[in-house]
């Protein structure tokens, strides 16, 4: 109406079509281990995480490796890729403005004591069982090793150590587990 009104001056009964061809105010940006960072445009309807992280090519590497950050204002939230591949709560609708990063979070274990040898070791694998990670390090150095006694320290939440040794008091620190082989 504006546009017709300016237009009455210099043309008879004058009419305009507005289309919108790009809404910088109604996308988001994603960045990181995508394809193709930029901003993606949000439909009417509303974008999920996964679809937006599509929209950007996807990611560049594997998902086991990928941790997912939104920034929204202020705030953000971290959550590994895998977890909103599977958990379909976690994909939730991204909002104007977000910022949405894929980081690269390489898996790694670090061998320490009678190994044949004492380093930290990045893996690819989505899962690795005990045995595989000695082998990665050439296994126990049998004249030093105890197999029997082999510790594991891992991070876990205290809850879930307290549902693996519900009376084990203050000798078993918060973050740390003893997993002992046959």
């Amino acid at each position: 109406m504006t546009i017709e009104k300016a237009l009455a001056r210099i043309a008879v009964q004058p009419q305009a079509l507005v289309s919108v061809v790009k809404n910088n105010s109604n996308a988001v940006t994603v960045t990181g281990e995508v394809a193709a960072s930029g901003r993606i445009p949000l439909t009417p309807g509303g974008n999920r995480l996964l679809g937006v992280i599509a929209d950007a090519g996807g990611p560049r590497i594997e998902s086991h490796q990928l941790a997912v950050q939104v920034t929204r204002g202020t705030k953000s939230e971290t959550i590994p890729m895998e977890q909103l591949i599977s958990d379909p709560r976690e994909n939730v609708y991204v909002q104007p403005n977000d910022v949405i990063t894929l980081i690269r979070q390489p898996r790694s274990f670090t061998v320490f004591g009678a190994a044949m040898a004492n380093a930290s070791v990045q893996f690819d694998e989505t899962q690795l069982y005990l045995n595989q990670g000695l082998a990665k390090v050439g296994g126990l150095n049998d004249d030093k090793a105890n197999a029997r006694a082999v510790f594991i320290y891992r991070r876990e939440p205290a809850a879930i150590i307290r549902a693996f040794a519900p009376n084990a008091g203050p000798r078993l620190y918060p973050k740390a587990r003893r997993l002992r082989t046959p």
